[in-house]
């Protein structure tokens, strides 16, 4: 199956009618920090790993996850944290693979993406 066919069964399975893909949704929310760490990434993921993401959808369970990783055969997704522990991470019970990102260490974790 091609990526983009994955784009599309993933986006089926996981999102609500309507959610869009490749579009930044900027909160002001949320933190600056927080922000600022999820423009990079959706930067890098899109524009330079070519990936198909969704920004803040909400998914069918009724969770928004910061971004999710959709063309790839198992999606994952990544929460950008402040002050979460990671027991409140798994208590939003996404239906895939979450990477925990710090916002304050976001550039070291990023930077061969």
């Amino acid at each position: 199956m091609k990526s983009k066919e994955f784009a599309n069964k993933n986006l089926r399975n996981l999102f609500k009618t309507g959610t869009r893909t490749n579009t930044l949704k900027v909160e002001r929310s949320a933190g600056y920090l927080h922000e600022q760490t999820k423009s990079y990434l959706f930067t890098k993921l899109v524009y330079f790993g070519g990936h198909i993401v969704v920004v803040n959808g909400k998914l069918k369970n009724g969770k928004c996850p910061d971004i999710v990783i959709l063309d790839l055969e198992e999606p994952f997704g990544y929460e950008i944290i402040n002050s979460e522990t990671e027991k409140m991470t798994e208590a939003k019970a996404y239906p895939f693979k979450v990477i925990r990102i710090d916002q304050l260490k976001f550039n070291e974790l990023f930077e061969d993406l």
